[in-house]
């Protein structure tokens, strides 16, 4: 007979905090149920990938087997979930692509700020199964900042770089551009400021 790790109720509320209220709750509801089922080592119950029996019955002989018809019904069940909010996942995806598409920096907006908005749209396409290539991402970063003219030389030469770049490598060359800037630009103030004292 196998022994089963055991998983409270109480501490079932504590571990997966999201209820499956709304087509945009499965995402995060999904990853919360994996984790708890894979550390609880249950998720092959649900997937199907192992059989690891939650109750037994008594077969012919008197002897204690898995009860395979309560996870033929758990194994259902989630396939029923997943295809009913799947058509939510496939909507997300349309989404998330346009906005990394037409991803801009606007002036109000920080280089770090602008940074973290693709790489939450990155990872939010990740989580649903819609990974971007290293590529498309640090051309959509670059393409989003080609409408600005203080990034124009930095943005030609990173597209024509002869090596590949990945955006971690991208993040501190766009971070140091942009404080480059922000000193270039507090020097000519001060310049402007020492000229008409000057006067």
């Amino acid at each position: 007979m196998c022994s089963l790790p055991q998983l409270s109720a109480p501490n079932l509320k504590n571990l997966v905090t999201i209820t499956l209220s709304s087509p945009e709750d499965y995402l995060l509801w999904k990853t919360q149920i994996t984790c708890l089922l894979l550390s609880h080592q249950l998720l092959g119950l649900v997937d199907g990938t192992a059989i690891i029996p939650l109750a037994t019955v008594l077969d012919e002989y008197g002897n204690s087997v898995p009860n395979v018809h309560f996870y033929e019904y758990l194994r259902i069940l989630i396939s029923k979930l997943q295809s009913r909010f799947m058509h939510a996942s496939m909507a997300r995806s349309i989404e998330l692509k346009g906005r990394l598409t037409h991803v801009k920096k606007n002036e109000s907006q920080s280089m770090d700020g602008y940074l973290r908005e693709i790489k939450v749209i990155v990872d939010s396409l990740a989580a649903i199964q819609c990974p971007v290539s290293n590529q498309d991402i640090v051309q959509y970063t670059l393409f989003g900042l080609d409408h600005d003219f203080e990034y124009d030389h930095i943005v030609t030469t990173l597209l024509h770089y002869p090596f590949h770049i990945n955006f971690d490598d991208l993040r501190p060359k766009l971070l140091l551009h942009e404080q480059r800037l922000k000193n270039s630009r507090d020097g000519s103030d001060s310049s402007s400021h020492h000229a008409l004292l000057a006067v």
